[in-house]
């Protein structure tokens, strides 16, 4: 019965292509643009990204935690390294870990955001303010970034106090119940208090 159907509804498909012009001059397109791509050489190149693309459509696929993971390997592996050189003088990590760069990830600094990563210094002491570096937030579908855009520029505005950039209203919580950020955040990391 709904192979029957499948069968009716395909011949009644291929009927209304045979007898629609702008079906045949689309068909006719498809070919001319082949073609046009086939003589300067487009296809043969874009036969070459095709395991890029796959590649590429793996991170598309990724579990939000599967992602950050690989978001935090390229924040280690090549963010890290230009901002110890402009830090440090040296793209090599430290010694002593503590006095290195150190990739905080999701922090909700006491509101209804959360922060993705900042990369921060340590104080000298373990109870004084993180130095942040670079705040990150990864984002798996590059269409999000033009969506969030204002909203980080919003959160920004909040964490660097910048009147005028946030409504206080929308970040009040029992942490900040004025809505700004004037006191520390502590963020628990890997065994460790991060005052930030």
């Amino acid at each position: 019965m709904i192979e029957k159907d499948l069968q009716e509804r395909r011949q009644t498909l291929e009927e209304l292509r045979q007898n629609t012009p702008e079906y045949a001059e689309y068909e006719k397109a498809k070919a001319e643009e082949r073609a046009f791509k086939d003589s300067i050489g487009l296809l043969r190149e874009e036969a070459k990204l095709e395991p890029l693309k796959k590649q590429t459509g793996l991170f598309s696929g990724m579990s939000g935690r599967q992602f950050e993971m690989a978001s935090m390997k390229i924040m280690t592996e090549n963010i890290f390294s230009t901002l110890r050189e402009k830090e440090f003088s040296s793209p090599e990590p430290k010694e002593d870990p503590k006095k290195d760069l150190i990739l905080l990830t999701n922090l909700t600094m006491g509101s209804s955001f959360e922060i993705d990563q900042l990369i921060v210094l340590r104080g000298e002491n373990d109870s004084d303010p993180v130095t942040v570096l670079a705040y990150v937030e990864a984002k798996r579908n590059v269409n999000d970034i033009a969506k969030s855009f204002t909203q980080i520029q919003t959160v920004i505005g909040w964490c660097t106090g910048t009147l005028g950039k946030y409504d206080p209203a929308i970040f009040r919580s029992r942490t900040n119940p004025t809505g700004h950020f004037e006191k520390p955040i502590y963020h628990e990391q890997d065994g460790v208090t991060y005052t930030v």
